[in-house]
């Protein structure tokens, strides 16, 4: 990222900032599907500029798995709230060009999910069809 233009960097954020608009939408509008749509596009773009296609394809399987739980659904307004706030951050890195704060606040993010998600360890509707 340090090493892509500020054109190059713009012309990448432009599916990130639009898919991150989404998110904004859809949390001010309490929209479950809206909001699992949006992020799953926000992700997908911000992780496009690494033109990483086995990340990618990693990152689609992974997102399969889970979509038909719709974990994000379950999770309680102080955790996404959190999350929203990690999308933030990553979005200003990314426009920063700092590769360094990017993959920090990735990892925060992943740590926050991972807490958001172990609350939802024990919950016997979470794989089962239909379930919210």
């Amino acid at each position: 990222i340090r090493d892509t233009s500020v054109t190059g960097v713009q012309t990448c954020a432009l599916p990130i900032l639009a898919a991150q608009e989404a998110l904004a939408a859809a949390v001010a509008a309490d929209d479950e599907r809206g909001y699992h749509a949006a992020s799953r596009r926000f992700h997908r773009a911000l992780i496009a500029p690494a033109r990483m296609q086995r990340l990618l394809h990693m990152y689609e399987a992974a997102w399969n798995m889970t979509e038909p739980a719709r974990p994000m659904a379950r999770v309680d307004d102080e955790g996404r709230a959190r999350l929203h706030a990690d999308h933030d951050r990553l979005v200003e890195a990314f426009l920063a060009r700092d590769a360094v704060r990017l993959v920090a606040e990735a990892a925060a993010h992943y740590e926050h999910l991972g807490t958001a998600l172990e609350l939802l360890a024990d919950s016997p509707d979470l794989f089962r069809p239909g379930a919210p």
